[in-house]
């Protein structure tokens, strides 16, 4: 795993070994809620010559939303990328990320509020398209508020339906996802 630790604010996420990386990635990020604050990732290849062609979801410094471009990069070089607009418009989730050879990627927000939660940054190593799978148990954790956890859902295709205890609730396209789905007990599977 990977961990970064600073005072008031730290945050883990799970490492991936190099086997299970993948060539195409859809960032999922917290929605940004802080001015400056936009959501980020970063793409960092195992191989030389490895091209990724990246469509973000929004503008970011020098391309624009659903625009595709591609970068070049080498063995343990990375590519970051920011929102251009900072706060709820920042958000990048349904970037895609698309690599000649196995990448990982990490995608977050530096600093944001969810729900009545203190300001603290949000990251997590992003799970490759192929590895998805298509149910999801999804439950509370013990003592967490009757509002019951934040749940962020996108999709890899276009028009999937998530149900909830086998009755359909939304069909998802591919930028699509619900904000605020917040999902009391009892669990449910997605």
């Amino acid at each position: 795993y990977m961990i970064n630790r600073a005072t008031f604010t730290s945050d883990a996420g799970l490492g991936l070994p190099v086997d299970a990386l993948g060539n195409f990635y859809r960032v999922i990020s917290a929605e940004p809620t802080i001015s400056g604050e936009g959501s980020e990732f970063v793409v960092v290849a195992t191989q030389n010559g490895t091209n990724v062609t990246i469509t973000p979801s929004q503008a970011i410094p020098g391309h624009a939303a659903g625009v595709p471009f591609t970068v070049s990069l080498n063995r343990g070089e990375g590519w970051f990328g920011k929102a251009v607009p900072s706060g709820a418009g920042g958000d990048l989730t349904g970037t895609t990320i698309r690599s000649t050879q196995p990448v990982t990627v990490t995608n977050g927000v530096g600093c944001v509020h969810i729900g009545n939660s203190a300001r603290d940054h949000v990251f997590e190593v992003a799970q490759p398209v192929q590895s998805w799978g298509t149910g999801l148990p999804a439950a509370n954790l013990p003592r967490l508020p009757a509002t019951g956890l934040s749940y962020r859902i996108t999709a890899s295709v276009a028009n999937p339906t998530i149900l909830r205890h086998a009755t359909p609730t939304v069909v998802l396209a591919p930028r699509h996802f619900p904000r605020s789905a917040r999902r009391p007990a009892p669990p449910f599977c997605v």
